[in-house]
């Protein structure tokens, strides 16, 4: 029988925070996404997650940048790449912008088609 009160691996649907209020946060998103599983539901639970904690602390708080640091894991890279295909046309703001937020990040296409070509943060366009 499924403990519901563990958060189960990244393969199973967990997250390995370390923060507890992000856990409970993302697992109780989790539990409510009944619609969807696997990464999808994943996903969907991370960005609540993100959600509700920058609407409580704003986009800098530690607790976001351990949300963003997961969203950017290798193992969660996959299902990451998906979620920018399935949001393609999304016209939600925050979700638009996180996506842009992402992508910055990564350097990558959103599509998973080609590499993206990010600007080199040593490179001064003032001059």
């Amino acid at each position: 029988m499924e403990n519901k009160t563990e958060s189960p691996s990244f393969a199973d649907g967990g997250l390995p925070f370390t923060d507890p209020l992000l856990k409970k946060c993302y697992e109780r998103s989790y539990r409510e996404l009944d619609d969807c599983a696997g990464e999808r539901r994943q996903i969907r639970a991370l960005i609540a997650t993100y959600e509700v904690m920058r609407m409580f602390e704003g986009g800098r708080s530690a607790r976001i940048h351990e949300i963003i640091a997961l969203m950017l894991a290798p193992e969660f890279r996959p299902a990451l790449q998906k979620w920018f295909r399935s949001e393609a046309r999304s016209s939600d703001h925050d979700l638009v912008e996180l996506r842009k937020h992402l992508v910055e990040l990564t350097g990558e296409n959103p599509t998973g088609s080609a590499p993206a070509n990010p600007p080199d943060p040593n490179t001064n366009r003032a001059s």
